[in-house]
């Protein structure tokens, strides 16, 4: 015999009207359970019928919710299916669900001896619904929230409709408690329960509640490495894939695009995220957001990949929208790895910071590329920053220290020399933006040095 949780789980709400005395013929007994008089419901049977289909169709009373804890047994050659309806799932060795009123259903289809145990325990929500607000207005940035942040009820108050996505941490075995991150479709938890993180998760879309009100809470206080990502639904392109990813923070993830499709990646805090290198189709477009859907930063395409990659994008969620095509990202949080300090000429690029409103400690930000082996021309000029100091260093040659009023000029300062550092502080907290573009090119003299001798090699063979 194998422990074995379950083959698969589909959970998706039934709502008011569906009849509780519906009898199945494949079960001796329809369990009907009411968790309006007890707090504990318990079931277990070493020899399931085989070939059954057996179902227990549980009602959840208003301002309370359950969490079940199911088990199966059975041989390897054997598969048992649990179908738990509420929130759109099919998942594989996981066991804890958690849901709210009105209720749920449980079938269990059998095709060999089994055994089966489960345990219901009910739970009061609190009694006081004292929610958090979060307002999202067109063109804003994106709002992520962490499993922490929904202990407590969210509400989100949209100006249009919202869109969410959610992303898994990278600990596998925390993914099943995203279930008790529950969303609702409304403002409290007595509207309708359109999904949890997780069904949002293994969707692999973003979920459209219909209403621009919506509440979200987290039933148990448990650490899932969960992120909600929340963004006005007016803003998002039409998609006809969607990816959402935790960028883990050592080796490559590749990830292929095609047709008019979007990665979102997230970290647990202000990151950089190193696009190292892609390929694309000749007549595609990859753009870039950070920190909100209507912030774009860059763009790519078959023409500039080569001298504009690698990219950092230092931020806490990024958008990466392919328009047509095809495209292959390799991402990477280290920088070794993405050779991000290493020059050579006809490289562009640029610095840049997204920090989030929610960052709670003081802002700075250091980068450099180039080392001491070889000069180059480096070129840069300040595109935005909200406030705040910058300081640019070129080694023996230039040191430039800014302030947010010299955010309005953007002319190119040229200096030679062996790198570029630059150094961004700022003592306040909030929402800020900072960006710094740069060109790398070869050294004129070295160019003229280079022609001086060609010709000369070219003139010595004439003569010969």
């Amino acid at each position: 015999m194998q422990a074995f949780i379950f083959d698969s789980i589909l959970m998706s709400a039934w709502f008011p009207g569906h009849s509780f005395d519906t009898q199945t013929n494949a079960c001796d007994v329809a369990y009907n359970i009411s968790m309006e008089f007890q707090s504990f419901y318990q079931f277990n049977s070493t020899n399931m019928p085989i070939n059954k289909t057996c179902n227990w169709k549980i009602s959840i009373p208003q301002n309370y919710f359950v969490y079940i804890y199911l088990v199966a047994e059975l041989p390897k050659i054997s598969t048992i299916i649990v179908k738990a309806r509420n929130q759109l799932q099919q998942h594989r060795n996981r066991r804890a669900f958690y849901l709210t009123h009105p209720g749920l259903e449980i079938i269990v289809e059998t095709v060999a001896n089994v055994s089966l145990n489960f345990d219901i325990t009910r739970q009061n929500l609190s009694h006081v619904f004292s929610p958090t607000y979060i307002d999202i207005y067109k063109s804003s940035h994106a709002v992520v929230l962490n499993s922490e942040d929904t202990y407590h009820p969210i509400m989100v108050r949209g100006e249009n409709q919202i869109a969410i996505a959610s992303i898994a941490g990278h600990f596998k075995d925390l993914h099943q408690y995203m279930r008790a991150t529950l969303i609702f479709d409304g403002p409290n938890w007595n509207a309708t329960c359109i999904g949890n993180a997780y069904s949002i998760f293994k969707s692999g879309k973003m979920l459209m509640p219909t209403k621009r009100t919506v509440t979200i809470y987290t039933l148990i206080p448990i650490q899932t490495q969960l992120r909600l990502v929340i963004v006005d639904k007016t803003d998002l392109p039409a998609l006809t894939q969607f990816h959402g990813e935790y960028i883990v923070a050592s080796g490559f993830r590749n990830i292929s695009l095609s047709d008019s499709s979007m990665l979102l990646t997230v970290t647990h805090s202000i990151h950089d995220e190193y696009l190292s290198s892609m390929s694309i189709d000749e007549n595609s477009r990859l753009d870039v957001y950070v920190g909100g859907l209507t912030n774009l930063i860059a763009s790519y395409n078959a023409s500039n990949i080569h001298s504009d990659l690698p990219q950092n994008f230092r931020a806490v969620v990024r958008f990466y929208y392919l328009n047509a095509g095809s495209a292959m990202l390799s991402l990477t949080r280290d920088k070794h790895m993405a050779r991000w300090e290493h020059p050579f000429a006809g490289r562009r690029g640029f610095f840049n910071a997204h920090f989030h409103d929610k960052n709670d400690e003081l802002i700075e930000y250091y980068d450099v590329i180039g080392d001491s082996s070889m000069q180059f021309q480096f070129s840069y000029k300040i595109l935005h920053f909200d406030d705040g100091l910058l300081y640019v260093f070129i080694p023996n040659h230039h040191l430039g220290v800014y302030n947010a009023s010299d955010s309005t000029n953007h002319q190119w300062a040229v200096f030679n020399g062996p790198s570029m550092s630059m150094f961004y502080h700022h003592a306040n907290r909030g929402a800020l933006k900072f960006q710094l573009d740069f060109k790398i090119d070869a050294i004129n003299g070295a160019k003229i040095f280079s022609v001086f001798i060609c010709w000369h090699l070219i003139l010595f063979y004439l003569i010969m």
